[in-house]
């Protein structure tokens, strides 16, 4: 049995007992950085793209094209990206980082950059982590998040602004909480349903009716009733309510936040025409995604590279449907970059956008893909 391809030896294929019929382990996650992807299959993750600093995590600095493995990694649950590194969370409750370290967000205490996983600092019974542009979040077991890396514009939710955190530190005035989000900023849901955001807030991402505004500690959010999923990018934010439907708020010069304009929201905006989603995503730069009915994804907002995936370059005020692409189970979530990524219900993996030194993993040089691509062998 090999670790990451392989998974049982019991001669069937019962497809009941967690393996397919070639009893290979299957693509549980994709996730996207600045120029980096990664991609997690059987608790192992296996990263691409431009490696000068590390974050391909491969104990090199060589770049890659095609989905390499991270050294010494297993027993992954949750990958997530920030600008030029990586992070990891373990079954464990433990979080392992690597790459770009200029702001301490690799936890561990240096600025070193660093080319393989290392653990962050004193952090345990961790269930989720938010990768940011310049830091990461992550939220415990007991409802608590923890922040770590750039405070420029308090990130770090704890009362100050300006510095870095090279080991987490406790957000303050939230508790309870169910999920968290990152970018320029951070938000969080409680479990009363509640959703609250900090850090920076110059173009309405604090969604409390304020344009201008940067928060050093959680602010609620208005009209946030019914929010079952949350998801935060560079510079805006989104989430989906019970009824389905996508509300949206923050930066919008690209027509991200879907309502047809090209207008900053303080406030959370309905996304047009879509009342059947059953998941949002916002993969990168000032771009959202959702999964619709039929399991089918649409784009809207900035589509530099090719990052809509509808076969052009056109920004979009609307959704459009991403060209190439079947029926898809998830899509990848990331706070920076101009690509994305989607894993399909048959558990293959799909790329499309700016290839960035490879980094969508297709062997290819070629800079841009506008319609979705497959990752051979994921």
């Amino acid at each position: 049995i090999e670790d990451g391809v392989e998974g049982c030896d019991d001669g069937n294929q019962d497809h009941t007992d967690g393996c397919d019929r070639n009893c290979a382990v299957a693509t549980s996650q994709v996730a996207v950085g600045y120029h980096n992807k990664c991609i997690l299959r059987g608790g192992i993750p296996y990263c691409m793209g431009p490696n000068t600093n590390g974050a391909v995590g491969d104990g090199t600095n060589v770049d890659r094209s095609s989905p390499t493995r991270v050294l010494n990694l297993t027993g992954v649950v949750q990958l997530s990206g920030m600008r030029e590194s990586q992070c990891a969370l373990k079954s464990n409750g433990t979080v392992w980082c690597w790459g770009f370290n200029t702001q301490g967000q690799l936890g561990n205490n240096s600025t070193d950059h660093q080319n393989r996983p290392g653990p962050v600092s004193g952090l345990t019974e961790v269930v989720e982590i938010a990768g940011g542009h310049s830091g990461i979040c992550a939220r415990r077991d007991d409802g608590t998040v923890w922040c770590w890396g750039s405070n420029a514009n308090g990130q770090g939710g704890h009362g100050t602004v300006g510095g870095i955190n090279r080991t987490p530190v406790q957000t303050g005035r939230i508790s309870n909480v169910v999920q968290i989000s990152g970018g320029h900023f951070f938000c969080a849901r409680q479990a009363d349903g509640t959703t609250w955001c900090w850090g920076y807030g110059g173009t309405g991402q604090m969604g409390d009716g304020v344009i201008s505004s940067d928060n050093r500690y959680p602010g609620r959010v208005s009209d946030d009733a019914g929010f079952v999923d949350l998801q935060v990018s560079n510079y805006h934010a989104c989430a989906r309510k019970n009824d389905r439907t996508i509300w949206c708020w923050g930066d919008n010069r690209f027509g991200q936040l879907g309502d047809g304009t090209t207008t900053h929201r303080s406030t959370p905006q309905q996304v047009s025409g879509i009342n059947d989603a059953t998941l949002v995503a916002l993969p990168g730069f000032n771009k959202t995604c959702a999964i619709r009915a039929g399991d089918l994804v649409w784009c809207w907002g900035s589509n530099l590279g090719g990052g809509l995936g509808d076969g052009s370059t056109i920004n979009r005020i609307s959704p459009v449907r991403v060209a190439g692409l079947g029926r898809v189970r998830t899509i990848a979530h990331g706070a920076t970059g101009h690509s994305n990524m989607a894993l399909t219900i048959n558990n293959e993996t799909y790329v499309w956008g700016q290839n960035y030194f490879g980094s969508l993993g297709l062997g290819s040089g070629e800079p841009q893909f506008h319609n979705a691509q497959r990752v051979a062998g994921f």
